[in-house]
């Protein structure tokens, strides 16, 4: 068989000062046929906002939170039709 799915995403980065970046990413995903998930089709949404605090050339610390949401229980073992996510990296340029 064949599936079909569809998605759409923005991201925004504000260059708040020289070493702060400010982020933020919206995105829609539509599995049509539940092919992609593997389960019934179900329209997905992600909202996340972050930071990008980058004190030296080669150093980046970078925290987000990200909200998840469905049209039908996806999460946590397809009990629940939301979730958040807390999330915090840290990069080494060279």
């Amino acid at each position: 068989g064949t599936g079909q799915w569809w998605s759409l995403y923005n991201i925004f980065v504000f260059h708040a000062s020289k070493n702060v970046d400010l982020t933020n990413r919206v995105e829609w995903f539509n599995d049509v046929n539940g092919t992609r998930i593997g389960t019934a089709a179900t329209n997905y949404g992600e909202v996340t906002v972050g930071a990008d605090y980058h004190p030296r050339n080669w150093l980046r610390f970078r925290p987000e939170a990200r909200y998840d949401f469905a049209d039908g229980k996806a999460f946590d073992g397809f009990t629940k039709n939301n979730q958040w996510t807390l999330a915090f990296d840290v990069l080494f340029q060279f």
